[in-house]
């Protein structure tokens, strides 16, 4: 059984293994469950999991959400809902990249994650909107994603909203928030001290853009209007001199503010001296910074 994708330029279905769950599903806790292939929550479908429930994903397998569709994880404190692989031996315990992605699709809505631990997988969120910029598609609360290979949340022109959120342990960004959208992150920490490989991404990567290659070979650029970039009370650190990038191109709006953050920002060769993204002197930008300090 697969689930299809889209359709590529050839004219020939992009499909994964997997299968669809019921419109409106409920996963309880009396029992773990073992995902084989992709879950997928149908367009206009429901899928919520109750408080304590465990998730256990095979290799190259994980959880898509569809067009008008949304997800529910209702964790509580000490009862949280835990997304990782099926291999359960403790050399297994902290492998980034043992299992696929959390895919909540372009077009899926009101997503809530309250209490969960999202571990060892490729990307802990991949969020793809294109639709509303007013209601957050996805708000975050106490949840904790780390030792995936790539990204930990990687929003495309998404909406997400999240207090009390750890990101650590990632190949590449903790939280990527790109092709513009709308972001608003509060008493959070995004702490990347990824060491299995040589990491080229920030901690924190903001973007208005995306770079794609035309069929002739020529570069083109798509922008979309950065909403909101707003951080308050988070830690932005890790193991690299820079952990925060923006990156801004003029055809789109590029919001973003910083309030009581520490971030780690140092710029030993001087390459953003110039730049008026990162003068944190500029208070329209940042309020009450602490730039290199150390996190008790």
């Amino acid at each position: 059984e697969k689930i299809v994708l889209g359709i590529n330029p050839e004219g020939e279905e992009i499909a994964v293994d997997g299968f669809y769950l019921d419109e409106n599903t409920i996963w309880r806790n009396d029992k773990p469950y073992v995902i084989y292939g992709y879950a997928g929550v149908p367009e206009g479908g429901n899928l919520n999991i109750e408080k304590g429930v465990q998730v256990h994903f095979h290799k190259n397998s994980g959880l898509l959400v569809d067009k008008d569709a949304t997800l529910k994880v209702n964790g509580e404190i000490g009862e949280e809902v835990i997304f990782e692989g099926d291999r359960l031996e403790p050399f297994y315990s902290d492998i980034a990249g043992q299992w696929g992605v959390i895919w909540l699709r372009a077009g899926s809505k009101d997503h809530s994650i309250n209490n969960a631990i999202i571990k060892n997988n490729t990307i802990g969120i991949l969020m793809d909107s294109v639709g509303s910029i007013v209601e957050p598609t996805l708000k975050l609360y106490n949840t904790q994603i780390y030792n995936t290979s790539t990204f930990g949340i990687l929003g495309r022109t998404a909406n997400i909203e999240g207090e009390n959120v750890v990101i650590g342990n990632n190949g590449m960004s903790s939280l990527a928030c790109t092709i513009g959208g709308s972001y608003n992150f509060t008493h959070s920490t995004f702490a990347n001290y990824w060491n299995s490989s040589i990491r080229q991404f920030p901690s924190l990567w903001v973007n208005n853009f995306l770079k794609f290659s035309n069929s002739d070979g020529t570069e083109g650029i798509l922008t979309r209007d950065l909403i909101a970039a707003n951080f308050t009370n988070c830690i932005i650190d890790g193991n690299q001199n820079i952990e925060m990038i923006l990156e801004e191109d003029m055809g789109a709006i590029f919001n973003y503010n910083y309030v009581n953050c520490m971030i780690k920002f140092d710029d030993v060769s001087g390459n953003y001296s110039d730049n008026p993204l990162f003068d944190f002197n500029d208070n329209s930008h940042y309020q009450e910074i602490i730039l290199n300090g150390e996190a008790d």
